[in-house]
């Protein structure tokens, strides 16, 4: 919003009787005006009392410190170097400013107008943000007060000075500054308000004036014009052609104005237009001002939540890692045990693949997922040997039915497969099927290799071993792919966790030197440990499992009962009966040589003293990987999975591991480097400035209630 004090680009006499008028009023304040008293009740006619109330809020939200985060609603004084802006905004608020040769605005002014009931004049000097901090902490230092007008001249050089602003002849110092002079002004009849003098544009350098020079004063001016919630008040010299003042094009940059009508020229009326019209802009930037310092608001501390607490000290930095070292031993110990009411763990989503992170977060069903996996792997690919023409028990059968044998090995997986995710992550051989002929050569050839002196039609127990050592061959590939799948699910847990619960600093500091060190020995024990199970595999069978016997007991009768069917189906003899004498009716009658079958049963002697051993070694290495099978399967999931990879990964990172650092390998660990410690300060300032200003909006609230 541009309300503009103009000039038709001809001479002053031709200038409207009304602006004619201002242009004396604002001559006339230059030098009758210099020593007037604190307190005035002129600019009471600027507000009503809901127009106070309202612009109340606005004062207030800047007191928060909130002008340069979000856009606070303004009035600026604005135009060309030497145009009369400092007399129109002396004019308007009655404060004279102090008048010399060659004097010009060389920062932004701000007059600040507060109702109070003891008179005073308190300046202050709000220093640029990009000022180095030592810079902006002695200007902050800058603060004084005066009780009478004609000490604002000294003051306001005092404040050049500070800030750096050169004299007129002085080439080592800058012309222009981004700093804020504020002056407070209070009274018993002083409405709220905050009006800004910015320097003139500038169109061309000078001796006094370097090129940077009107750059700064293009961008500051352009800064504070670009406001959305400013408005602008173009001053545009009578002196200087209307087309040359290029204030006019900037204001309609960013606001297409019209000049002022008739009725509102003058100093009186145009007080009152700027009164009504500041009020109706700030009641409606006031509901989009309050949306606006919400949502900045929740970014801050969105970014103080990411950045953690602070830990400048040794103890902070040890309460931190504390702090980070609980939440990790809780969640972890959670995810072990199987229990996922955290939040870290997420919900249920059927959708996800097995192998994704979300899954992984699910630590104990994941770990159950591969413990099964690697089961049914050992069954599948575990042995050298598929054996046809054996005796099937009802406990083989069962293993068939599970896809443990080789001619299901290449077939579509079944439903428990697919929720395993993909297939085995080594290669090997599928298993060689060998029928009952070709397995007893297999066994012959081994046999013959490790005679002893046993009598003919026995083995030598150590035969067991050699045939069982060559069927089980594969099984240290699978449990080693098992231990090193399980060990990388539950090192992907843990350094997701802490990536999810430190700051992004933090984590690969963690990771690096506790987290990696502790998975690592982890694994190595887990290793030692599958070295001593292979190491037992690789001793001469051992079993006091009475499956063992059983198992072999029921090949043994198993063998003898399909051996006696078959003798009694070969004593089985077939005649026709008729019904009767004269009759074609018969039926067909079977009889059983009861004899004939027992001699043939005891005529079934195998007289080849090898194959006969064979057979029985055979019978008796089925029976003994059955059970050796099952016995490393567990050992392998309970000795070397749950004992040394899953169990008590939570004490990888846990409060005893951050009690016993010493204050070096904490400092280490948790100390912030130079650009965080700033970004929190940064965000604390402006959350603290924030929170302010949501309390004013508060206390608004509750008044309208």
């Amino acid at each position: 919003m541009s309300p503009s004090v103009t000039s038709p680009p001809t001479l002053a006499s031709l200038l409207p009787p009304d602006l004619e008028n201002l242009i004396v009023t604002l001559q006339e304040s230059s030098t009758s005006k210099l020593h007037v008293p604190i307190s005035t009740s002129s600019l009471d006619s600027l507000q009503s009392g809901e127009q106070r109330r309202v612009l109340n809020i606005v004062d207030s939200l800047r007191q928060c410190g909130l002008e340069g985060i979000v856009s606070l609603p303004q009035l600026v004084v604005c135009g060309d170097q030497s145009s009369g802006k400092s007399s129109v905004l002396e004019a308007i608020a009655e404060i004279p400013f102090p008048r010399r040769e060659n004097l010009c605005t060389r920062f932004a002014t701000e007059i600040v107008l507060r109702r109070a009931s003891v008179p005073s004049i308190k300046t202050r000097i709000i220093p640029e943000k990009t000022r180095p901090k030592q810079e902006q902490a002695e200007l902050e230092r800058f603060k004084e007060s005066i009780s009478d007008f004609r000490e604002l001249s000294d003051l306001i050089d005092g404040a050049a000075k500070l800030m750096g602003i050169a004299e007129t002849t002085d080439q080592t110092r800058k012309a222009f500054a981004r700093d804020v002079l504020s002056i407070e002004i209070s009274g018993p009849d002083r409405p709220q308000l905050t009006l800004v003098d910015l320097p003139g544009l500038v169109h061309s350098e000078n001796k006094n004036q370097s090129s940077d020079d009107v750059q700064l004063v293009w961008d500051l001016v352009e800064g504070y014009i670009s406001n959305p919630r400013t408005i602008i008040l173009a001053i545009v010299s009578a002196k200087n052609d209307y087309a040359n003042q290029i204030i006019l094009k900037r204001a309609r940059d960013k606001d297409n104005w019209q000049n002022l009508a008739p009725d509102m020229l003058g100093i009186e009326l145009l007080r009152v237009r700027l009164s009504n019209l500041l009020f109706r802009h700030i009641k409606n930037e006031l509901p989009k001002l309050r949306e606006e310092l919400d949502h900045i608001y929740d970014q801050a501390l969105r970014g103080l939540q990411t950045l953690g607490q602070g830990r400048s000290t040794v103890r902070q930095q040890r309460e931190f890692l504390m702090q980070l070292s609980l939440q990790f031993y809780d969640i972890t110990k959670a995810g072990v045990n199987g229990y996922y009411e955290s939040d870290y763990f997420g919900k249920v989503d059927t959708r996800l693949d097995f192998g994704s992170t979300l899954h992984e977060r699910r630590l104990r069903a994941a770990v159950q997922l591969l413990n099964v996996k690697f089961a049914k792997g050992m069954c599948k690919l575990g042995h050298k040997y598929e054996f046809e023409g054996l005796v099937i028990l009802e406990d083989d059968e069962s293993d068939r039915n599970t896809d443990t044998s080789a001619s299901n090995v290449n077939s579509d997986q079944d439903a428990t497969d697919s929720e395993l995710g993909e297939a085995d992550s080594i290669l090997l051989p599928v298993p060689k099927v060998l029928d009952r002929s070709k397995a007893m050569d297999w066994v012959k050839a081994v046999l013959i290799r490790t005679r002893g002196r046993e009598l003919p039609g026995h083995f030598n127990p150590l035969l067991i071993g050699e045939l069982f050592w060559e069927q089980s061959e594969n099984w240290q590939a699978l449990a080693k792919d098992h231990l090193d799948g399980v060990s990388k699910l539950c090192s992907n847990f843990v350094i997701d966790l802490l990536r999810d619960i430190c700051p992004v600093d933090i984590s690969p500091r963690v990771q690096a030197s506790i987290v990696e060190e502790s998975l690592k020995k982890r694994l190595e024990a887990g290793e030692a440990e599958l070295k001593k199970l292979l190491q037992d595999q690789k001793r001469y069978p051992m079993t006091y499992n009475y499956y063992y016997t059983i198992t072999i007991q029921k090949m043994r009768r198993e063998k003898n009962r399909v051996e006696f069917e078959r003798c009694v189906k070969d004593a089985i003899t077939t005649s026709k009966m008729y019904n009767s004498y004269h009759s074609n009716d018969s039926v067909k009658v079977s009889q059983v040589d009861q004899e004939k079958v027992v001699r043939n049963f005891h005529e079934k002697l195998e007289l080849d003293m090898d194959r006969l051993s064979c057979s029985d070694a055979l019978d008796d290495l089925h029976a003994f990987y059955k059970v050796s099978l099952k016995t490393f399967i567990d050992n392998i999931t309970i000795q070397v999975i749950e004992r040394h990879i899953v169990h008590g990964l939570e004490e990888v990172f846990s409060p005893f591991t951050v009690t016993a650092l010493d204050d070096a390998e904490v400092f280490d660990l948790a100390s912030e480097p130079s650009i965080t410690i700033r970004q929190r300060e940064h965000l604390e300032r402006r959350r603290s400035m924030l929170e302010k200003g949501r309390v004013v909006f508060r206390s608004i609230l509750r008044r309208k209630a």
